[in-house]
């Protein structure tokens, strides 16, 4: 629908059908350079896996699980990356210049805004997350969901999991075809620019996941953030200073994140 309640037009893009989205997402990724990266004290900016999401190429990064004579306390990551800024656009979903970083439990993979935090130049967040455990009493006291395996797509069973699983069906049977960031599914075809455009998009922004039948787990594991901002310090900015001068439009990101154990991502 447009602003006015009329049902909006259908594009025809069938002249960009033989694109390949998925060629296509990774040949527009934003290019960046991550200077550092470390979990606790060690070094990781070679621990980073990347991924084709509906927002585009991410990296995720799995901390290591820790071994039987590690004591379990607060881990931090700390991460500074460099971007071009005239590399920006708002894009489909109005974001932000510099990155976004999601964070969730382990076993939930899916990026839900509402669980992330953004960077960019200007500010440097400081993201404390403190993991909590609700568990439910389950029928006839609550109504809960107490099996762990019994999704298609995602190995453990999550409300967000649930309902992206249920975006996922909606999509295959509107639109017939999938698009690159969901799984492939044998006869379902990847979808071309116009079918995404006409079809998937839509579906993206206006699916409605209360017709969903997705409870919560009976034993939920969830994050609760407290964030604040500050600055890059200044020793760190005096030692790229000259090389930020030569290069303009490169700027820094930077931000701090403790975590409570190491399943975070």
């Amino acid at each position: 629908m447009d602003f006015y309640g009329n049902k909006a037009p259908v594009s025809n893009y069938s002249h960009l059908d033989d694109i390949d989205l998925e060629q296509f997402y990774k040949a527009s990724k934003n290019n960046y350079l991550m200077i550092l990266c470390k979990y606790r004290k060690d070094k990781c900016r070679t621990k980073w896996h990347e991924e084709v999401t509906m927002y585009g190429i991410c990296q995720r990064f799995y901390p290591p699980k820790l071994d039987g004579h590690s004591v379990s306390s607060m881990r931090s990551l700390q991460i500074v990356l460099a971007y071009n800024k005239t590399d920006w656009t708002y894009g489909w979903n109005y974001m932000m210049d510099g990155f976004s970083i999601f964070y969730s439990p382990e076993g939930e993979l899916v990026m839900d805004p509402m669980t992330s935090v953004t960077v960019n130049s200007r500010i440097v967040p400081v993201l404390l997350l403190q993991q909590h455990r609700n568990i439910k009493l389950g029928p006839p006291y609550t109504q809960c969901h107490n099996v762990t395996d019994d999704l298609k797509y995602f190995k453990n069973y999550t409300k967000k999991n649930c309902h992206y699983e249920c975006l996922i069906d909606s999509i295959f049977e509107e639109c017939k075809c999938g698009p690159p960031y969901f799984p492939r599914i044998e006869g379902i075809p990847m979808c071309n620019f116009s079918q995404h455009v006409n079809c998937v998009a839509k579906q993206l922004k206006d699916f409605d996941y209360a017709n969903c039948t997705c409870l919560t787990q009976c034993s939920e594991l969830y994050y609760q953030k407290t964030v604040y901002y500050t600055e890059i310090h200044q020793n760190f900015r005096n030692k790229t200073a000259k090389i930020l001068k030569r290069f303009p439009d490169i700027v820094l990101a930077s931000a701090r994140i403790s975590l409570p154990d190491p399943y975070v991502k």
